[in-house]
């Protein structure tokens, strides 16, 4: 009777003590688990926003080159025109004041032509 009291008595401790242990085990491993996963979710977290923001950067950069790049070109095209449309400016007045000058010379020659012969 005793005996079996004692067994059962050391039965049920060590069923506690067994029961605890696995109790404890069971939260610790929850717990690092709970641990990796919210780690994890955090570093993905951080890496998505500076991937994003690493190609949010280099999206405004390439921007802003290829404004400055057209700027640039349309720029250097505006220059040419002006400069062409400058040129064919100059030599159309070039051109009128010669114009005028042979005429004048002429008109002078002709007449000192007409009054020799007078």
């Amino acid at each position: 009777q005793l005996q079996q009291q004692l067994d059962q008595q050391v039965h049920q401790q060590l069923h506690k003590q067994l029961h605890k242990r696995l109790h404890k085990q069971l939260h610790q491993q929850l717990h690092q688990q709970l641990h990796k996963q919210i780690h994890q979710q955090l570093h993905q977290q951080l890496h998505q926003q500076l991937h994003k923001q690493l190609y949010q950067q280099l999206d405004q950069q390439l921007h802003q080159q290829l404004h400055k790049q057209l700027y640039q070109q349309l720029d250097q095209q505006l220059h040419q025109q002006l400069h062409k449309q400058l040129h064919k400016q100059l030599h159309k007045q070039l051109h009128q004041q010669l114009d005028q000058q042979l005429r004048q010379q002429l008109h002078k020659q002709l007449r000192q032509q007409f009054h020799q012969q007078l």
